[in-house]
């Protein structure tokens, strides 16, 4: 179905204030309900890199000699392999035989030592979201988790490694401890080289944080029914108007397909 833009600048919805703070509402929790769909792809990918390699079962599946001979059928007049065909089928047997970290050790090796940097920017956007800005309304901790005990206590938790560590440095966690060495001619010299230490968080919180966004997603998409619900019943008549001469205006332009004046008087259920 295509949508179109609300026409927010004409008068009949500028000089409502409730109707600007509705749609105001509205689009930040359509914002923050895409930007939590992204982190939570942007964890599964590491989800599906350090997470141990599941076992396949060993059940043997028995397939019937008809079907049997019409995938051979079928497979017989299939174009030849290619080398794209050799490739993928050797990096998917060596996934399935030792697991995705394994190979993007040999594809990508500078990747699977910066999981921890993609963990750290999840988790700086997901709180961000908590956090009040001069452009989009916070969520509520308490109504995000209501009920849910287990899921306030992890994001309390997660919080408080983003403004202590990851935002603000606060903690001794990766904090670098100076070492010195004495050279061959009894000198004093600093380790400018030496090791660092880092807590790699990602590998211990990443299950609870994907609970958690899991959680608010649904908390999100049940904010944007009842308020999608209640922006509509509560357009007058007036503004009903508006919006299908907009739309109209629009199917002239080959944008959408005309609509009838019956859409004014009908009520959203």
């Amino acid at each position: 179905m295509v949508a179109i833009s609300f026409p927010k600048e004409h008068d009949v919805f500028s000089k409502d204030e409730g109707f600007r703070r509705n749609i105001k509402r509205l689009e930040d929790r359509l914002e923050q309900m895409y930007q939590s769909f992204a982190l939570l792809q942007s964890l599964d990918s590491i989800v599906q890199i350090v997470e141990p390699r599941a076992e396949a079962p060993n059940a043997r599946i028995e397939i019937p000699p008809e079907l049997l001979l019409a995938m051979e059928e079928f497979l017989s007049q299939a174009p030849p392999r290619d080398q794209l065909d050799i490739d993928r089928d050797a990096i998917w047997e060596m996934k399935a035989r030792v697991g995705t970290q394994y190979v993007l050790g040999f594809l990508s090796p500078t990747l699977l030592t910066s999981m921890e940097m993609l963990f750290s920017g999840i988790v700086v956007q997901y709180i961000q979201m908590f956090n009040g800005s001069r452009r989009r309304a916070p969520l509520r901790r308490e109504a995000v988790f209501a009920g849910d005990d287990e899921g306030l206590a992890f994001h309390l938790k997660i919080d408080e490694i983003r403004n202590k560590h990851y935002a603000h440095k606060e903690t001794a966690a990766g904090q670098h401890r100076l070492s010195y060495y004495i050279g061959e001619n009894l000198e004093f010299n600093v380790d400018k080289g030496g090791p660092h230490e880092t807590i790699d968080f990602h590998l211990t919180l990443y299950p609870d944080l994907k609970r958690n966004l899991q959680k608010l997603l649904g908390y999100l998409r049940k904010e944007i029914d009842i308020r999608s619900e209640n922006l509509l019943s509560g357009l007058s008549k007036e503004q009903r108007l508006v919006l299908l001469q907009h739309w109209n205006r629009a199917a002239q332009h080959g944008l959408t397909t005309p609509a009838s004046h019956a859409v004014i008087d009908r009520r959203e259920m």
